[in-house]
């Protein structure tokens, strides 16, 4: 049987040109599931619609829900991004989970 759905990552920071991302893990402690894909969308400001498809940010592979951060880094201020999980296991991959919420980059200081 293939993993379960994960829940929808979370966020735990947000930064100028970084956003760091966390996943629970799921299974946990059955050790079935051993490896994560992370993936991302941009999304546009005023309607907050994709502006492309889902993109991979990080393969990973299992580790408690401590260390199942990434850090999405070199971004554009005040850019808006949406994030899924999905688990594989020894029979092969589950499904992704929900997206997370949409997040935002901080916004730059103005010109003067």
């Amino acid at each position: 049987m293939s993993p379960s759905k994960p829940v929808p990552p979370y966020i735990a920071g947000v930064q100028k040109t970084s956003i760091t991302v966390g996943w629970l893990p799921n299974d946990e402690g059955t050790g079935l599931v051993d490896e994560y894909t992370l993936e991302y969308k941009e999304m546009f400001k005023q309607h907050q619609q994709p502006q492309d498809g889902w993109k991979t940010l990080s393969i990973q592979k299992w580790a408690p829900a401590e260390q199942l951060l990434h850090i999405y880094e070199k971004l554009p201020p005040n850019a808006s991004y949406t994030f899924r999980v999905k688990a594989r296991n020894k029979i092969g991959w589950g499904v992704f989970s929900e997206p997370s919420e949409i997040v935002t980059t901080e916004a730059s200081h103005p010109d003067r």
